[in-house]
Formats: structure tokens, sequence, C-alpha cells
């Protein structure tokens, strides 16, 4: 492990992928468990606990914009993805092994093969997508009881929003409160919003494009974004202060994630094809 607030340089595991990594999510209850989203639509799950034993889902036909593990209301837990084919699929894992992986069902919420999903995020109640033609929405979670295997439902869109004008870099919920979510501009802006309310709450102005951001498991209101020298940030949203915690030489972050069962844990995956297990604080 390599502690990135005191600019240390170990690496703890290091796995090779078959392709780009476009995004990450780490297990909510077994901390062994990584999950990566590849450009070229592949979905792997790694047990590195278990000699690195890794499994391939086929899920999407295009690049993977977003992978996610979540604990829904009735305490099950879900994988969530997105990809570029316009697709959120969700899954569930069987008797805790990985090679029992399996889709049950999926939204259409873009256009296959004309307008695909960039930014994505999920929680209890809602979802929120930001799409390749620049429109992003929110929509209610929730599905009826009798749903065929792989079935593929409407999307209940909940509200559009003001506010930006270039085009969505990142999209994510806050962990401490769900109503609120965080987006990032390609003119490296942050925006701050509620879910109900259609014009941002906050904007914030960043020196840097940013790559890639993670909310802070325990701080509302600390991000931590990557920026495009390869360079990991804290952000305190309620004054744009920023700290620069450790820069990558060789690395272009594109994919970050936080272990919420160990919250000093963070996972970088590099457009390079590397994924780094590191300590931030």
């Amino acid at each position: 492990m390599s502690d990135l607030e005191n600019s240390g340089s170990t690496v703890s595991n290091k796995l090779e992928v078959t392709s780009c990594v476009t995004c990450l999510a780490t297990h909510p209850t077994n901390e062994y468990l990584i999950t990566a989203g590849l450009y070229n639509g592949e979905l792997l799950i790694c047990n590195t606990n278990d000699n690195m034993s890794m499994v391939s889902l086929e899920w999407h036909s295009q690049p993977v914009s977003e992978s996610l593990w979540f604990v829904r209301s009735d305490l099950r837990v879900v994988l969530i993805t997105a990809g570029k084919d316009g697709y959120v699929c969700v899954g569930t894992m069987m008797s805790d092994k990985i090679k029992f992986t399996q889709r049950i069902y999926r939204y259409l919420v873009g256009i296959p093969g004309k307008v695909g999903i960039r930014c994505f995020d999920y929680s209890n109640r809602h979802f929120l997508v930001a799409l390749e033609n620049g429109k992003m929405s929110s929509h209610l979670c929730g599905t009826t009881r009798n749903i065929k295997e792989d079935q593929v439902l409407e999307a209940v869109k909940v509200r559009t929003y003001n506010g930006y004008s270039l085009m969505i870099e990142n999209i994510q919920f806050c962990h401490k409160n769900s109503t609120i979510f965080i987006i990032t501009q390609f003119d490296c802006t942050i925006l701050l919003y509620n879910v109900y309310q259609k014009d941002p709450l906050k904007i914030i102005f960043n020196q840097k494009l940013i790559t890639r951001l993670c909310w802070s498991l325990e701080n509302e209101f600390i991000v931590y974004v990557g920026e495009e020298n390869g360079e990991l940030t804290k952000i305190y949203l309620t004054n744009g202060k920023t700290d620069s915690i450790k820069k990558f030489a060789s690395c272009d972050i594109i994919a970050m994630k936080i272990n919420p069962k160990r919250k000093n844990i963070i996972a970088i995956g590099s457009i390079q094809g590397e994924i780094y297990v590191c300590k931030y604080k």
C-alpha cells in the first residue's frame, strides 16, 4: 500500500487488463472485490484475496461508462453498470462467488448506436445520467416484482437540469446526503445540485481539468479529484480550497473509487490500463 497523503510510493497490487480502464467499483461488504469497466465493453470482477482470480462479463457492447456496487433498501447488494451503448444494467452475485454474477434487468436510457451514457450514478431512490448529446436527467429506481430475466425496462424520468453549458465529465451523488449531487464540466467548473431543483446550488472553478471525481464517504463538503496531469487533489466545497495529495508521473487518472469497507483505501485506474490500490489518508 502507498500512503498518498505522505507521498508514499509502494503499491500493493497491480493488475494488467486487456483494454483501457474506464471505471472502477469496490464491493460494499467484501473489501477484496474490485470491478473494472473497460473501453472494449468488458466488465471484470477481481478477487484480490484469491490469487487475483477474475471473471469477465459481456454486459455492454461499447465502453463501460460507470460501474458500482450498491446496497438497496431491501439490503440486497446489486451491481449496476452504464455504457456507451445507452443501457443501464442491474445484476447480482449469487453465493458470494464472482463466477455466479448475472444480469437481472436493464434500463434503456440512451439511443443504441447513436447516443450513449457518458456519466452515471445511482442511489436508493434515483439514478442520474449525462448523455453524450449533452442532456442530463434523473430517473426513478424501481421495478415491478414480476420481471423476466434480463428484461429491458423503461426508465421513469424525474427531472432535467439547467446551469451547465459544456460536456459533463463526471456526475456523482453525495454519500452523506443522496438528494445532493455534483458534476464537473470540460471547462474545469464544478456544479452542485439538489436532485429536485433544476438550477445549481453552487458553482466552483478549478484550475485544472478534472478527469475523475470521488466524493468523500465521511465528509459531504470534501471531494477527491483526478486531474489531467495525473494529480490527485482534495477540494473543499465550502470555500473551493484545494490540497494536492500526490502526482503520478506516468499515470493519467481515468477512474477512482474509495473502498466503503476500508475508507482509507482508494483504487485508481489509468488510461494506460493499470489499476493501483493505495492508501490515501
